[in-house]
């Protein structure tokens, strides 16, 4: 379900870019990519806390702890309340400056605030009437329930938008409105479906059962994980609308979301495993050793496929989804190519990390991160546009991010080298070993009208290409990526 689920919300978000830029033009999309971003921020309210109650519930449930199951759901509901009315004057206070700091030519003051605004409140009703339910249902490992229901929405709300803007020619504040009305509905149906599977009765208050606030104190150095990380995924578009403009920002929010995919694909896979990490971790640090050094091999396996067809075909692709004047050149490619190394590779690391609650010990180093990719990015934006903005996250990867992560959990979780540095350089490495095969061998494109079709078959020939010399470079140096993956699905099934 992961797969068909990344594959119908990458095409209905290609889709959603595309009717916007269409309908509404390329200002009206850099201020949703703007708001999406500064939004993420309001979400550093909640201080950690679903990630401590997450913990808590992963506890609660090994143990089989029913009644504390149930006073964490209460307390996460009464601290989720209060987070929701902080956000709201927080994405109020967004609202009013952003505004004012967006250099526009096409949108005025009250057009970029209510956008903001409705991106806003769209954030806040899926982080207060759904997540707590999708969280219960992901602890307990049904999370493949989550993802149909999220994924109907998504569907219905995406087929309701495309109505309202193509044939009822609405503007497209009205049709931000949707998603809202979705989530509280949404919110509804994962409570029914809890009641049904799981067969707790999740109610505002229940009788014997007082609310778990414990996982709330527990929160301060999870804050410094979740600022670090908001400050360094979510300030590019910041800095480039306010120094490039908006056409800049959907440029780079093309190639952006693009690499995002990748990226999804594998959190899927990873978070179906993440809690047989967890498991594992606490109940037998050998074998989650062996778990996660499988693990590594495989992402970093499907990392180099991703990252060389992304180098081959990412300006093929983005010229005809949205047009040739929204290109970035060669050298953007390649710093895109190796944060995308980055966003696959090392989430997968933090997992072990996390699973052994070690925020306090990670928590300086992720906010000099976060600070030194926001200064680099600031100052070479002057010189070199969004070029300089991807060299300051690139630098702060290599720096400070890589080393230190790996370090933390080969210290701190497994005592043991885990041999992962070279597992970020097989990707690089192979990636250019194709590019030098097709480029030797002169393999030009089809002679095809349809160019949809055309890149389908061209990329589908990289890919098999790639998936072959990958294959085999990794067997040379001693991993037998089949073995490896029929092994790690297997454990995933027994490891309870």
């Amino acid at each position: 379900m992961s797969v068909i689920s990344i594959i119908i919300m990458t095409i209905i978000t290609l889709l959603r870019v595309r009717v916007i830029l269409d309908n509404f033009g390329s200002e009206v999309n850099g201020v949703l990519q703007l708001s999406f971003q500064l939004i993420a921020y309001i979400s550093l309210i909640e201080s950690g806390l679903t990630a401590a109650y997450q913990i808590n519930l992963y506890r609660a449930i090994k143990d089989n702890d029913t009644k504390s199951i149930y006073s964490l759901y209460l307390g996460m509901k009464k601290m989720l309340r209060v987070v929701g009315l902080k956000m709201i004057i927080i994405v109020l206070l967004i609202t009013i400056i952003t505004p004012l700091l967006v250099r526009s030519t096409e949108i005025d003051y009250i057009g970029i605030a209510i956008i903001i605004g409705l991106v806003g409140i769209r954030f806040i009703s899926m982080y207060v009437f759904v997540f707590p339910y999708s969280m219960i249902l992901s602890s307990f490992e049904k999370n493949y329930i989550v993802e149909i229901i999220q994924l109907t929405f998504n569907v219905i709300t995406f087929i309701l938008e495309l109505f309202f803007i193509l044939y009822l020619k609405l503007d497209y504040l009205v049709i931000l409105i949707i998603p809202i009305l979705s989530a509280i509905i949404q919110s509804l149906v994962l409570k029914k479906i809890i009641k049904i599977k799981l067969k707790l009765q999740l109610k505002d208050s229940l009788i014997d059962h007082e609310p778990d606030l414990t996982p709330s104190k527990m929160t301060k150095d999870i804050l410094i994980h979740q600022v670090s990380s908001l400050i360094f995924l979510n300030t590019d578009n910041i800095i480039i609308s306010s120094r490039l403009g908006l056409f800049s920002v959907t440029q780079y929010s093309s190639y952006n979301q693009t690499i995002s995919y990748p990226s999804q694909f594998t959190d899927k896979i990873l978070f179906g495993m993440k809690s047989t990490i967890g498991i594992l971790i606490n109940k037998n640090i050998e074998e989650a050793k062996q778990y996660i050094k499988n693990m590594l091999v495989l992402v970093s396996f499907l990392t180099t496929i991703f990252v060389t067809i992304f180098i081959l075909k990412i300006n093929n692709f983005i010229t005809i989804w949205i047009g040739e004047e929204y290109l970035l050149d060669e050298i953007s490619v390649f710093l895109f190519a190796l944060i995308l190394i980055d966003r696959i590779i090392t989430p997968l690391i933090n997992i072990s990390r996390d699973n052994r609650g070690l925020f306090k010990e990670s928590k300086g180093y992720t906010l000099i991160q976060a600070i030194l990719n926001v200064v680099l990015s600031l100052t070479l934006a002057i010189f070199i546009g969004i070029n300089g903005i991807l060299l300051g996250t690139v630098i702060s990867i290599i720096v400070i991010s890589i080393p230190m992560n790996i370090l933390i959990i080969e210290r701190k979780v497994y005592n043991e080298k885990l041999g992962v540095f070279r597992l970020y350089l097989i990707p690089i490495a192979v990636s250019l070993l194709v590019q030098l095969l097709f480029s030797f061998l002169s393999i030009s494109s089809f002679d095809i009208t349809n160019l949809w079709i055309k890149f389908i078959l061209e990329t589908s020939i990289f890919t098999v290409t790639t998936v072959i010399i990958s294959l085999f470079v990794y067997y040379i140096l001693g991993y037998n990526i089949l073995k490896i993956g029929i092994g790690l699905f297997s454990k995933k099934s027994d490891a309870r």
